[in-house]
């Protein structure tokens, strides 16, 4: 009995430390998403995404990092070649401020700026896994979906008249659309091109009354919220295993065995 009571004690000691740390770490993620910035932020931990307009940051923001390990809050700062980041670790959370401010001040004095064009990306780089604006425009179009929605049943119950259903198809078809998405997205960048379709889809089905499409649309940006939110708490947490100031690169994927006949 004794031995089932520890055990149980042992299992609920676990329990609420990992429901704690999960807390946190989903905590971090909403504060970097509200907190309207690009870096990533959790405690201690900074990343910041530095850019140079005339060529690669690599070589001025790893002269950052040098000059920020002789900042007496800092215990490690690095370039990690693989996230394209500034990687800082400070002696505390409250430090972390304090860091960021001085990381941020010298990379201005060696030219390089806090993210230059954060939404002219390829699609072929690699996203950062705890980048917050994937939480933020899943949420946003989120927002946007249950306005749409609202709109819609405060139509029908004021008995207003429906918008033509020519629209709402029209809007449907060209936010489909690859060849109008790229534009788009050239235009306004990823960000700017999601927001932009999901508002406009929200304004269409709203005024035509039409929510089923809405909640459905919703559920899907439900799950992009979760996903984002998921996949940046698990980067938090896998931070010191994945993060090294050696790596390159993501490694790549082994190679298929071929058989001899």
């Amino acid at each position: 009995m004794a031995g089932a009571a520890a055990g149980a004690a042992r299992g609920t000691a676990l329990g609420m430390t990992s429901v704690h740390d999960t807390t946190r770490r989903l905590g971090h993620v909403a504060r970097n998403a509200l907190g309207g910035g690009r870096h990533w932020r959790a405690g201690h931990r900074v990343h910041l995404a530095l850019r140079h307009p005339d060529g690669p940051a690599a070589p001025l923001a790893r002269k950052v990092a040098a000059e920020l390990l002789d900042h007496p809050d800092v215990l490690t700062a690095y370039w990690d070649e693989g996230l394209s980041r500034l990687v800082v670790t400070a002696v505390t959370d409250t430090a972390g401020d304090r860091v960021t401010e001085r990381a941020v001040e010298l990379a201005e004095r060696l030219g390089l700026t806090e993210d230059a064009d954060p939404e002219e990306e390829d699609e072929d780089d690699t996203t950062h896994p705890g980048d917050p604006r994937e939480v933020r425009i899943a949420a946003a179009a989120l927002l946007l979906d249950a306005a749409g929605v609202t709109g819609a049943l405060v139509g029908r119950s004021l008995r207003l008249p429906a918008g033509p259903k020519a629209l709402t198809a029209a809007v449907t078809l060209l936010r489909e659309n690859p060849r109008f998405r790229a534009l788009l997205r050239q235009r306004f960048g990823r960000g700017g091109m999601e927001l932009l379709l999901a508002a406009a889809n929200a304004a269409a089905h709203g005024a035509g009354q039409s929510p089923v499409s809405l909640v459905l649309d919703g559920l899907l940006r439900t799950g992009q919220l979760t996903e984002a939110t998921a996949r940046a708490a698990a980067f938090e947490a896998l931070h010191d295993d994945v993060c090294g100031e050696t790596r390159t690169s993501l490694p790549a994927p082994p190679a298929p065995a071929h058989r001899c006949a």
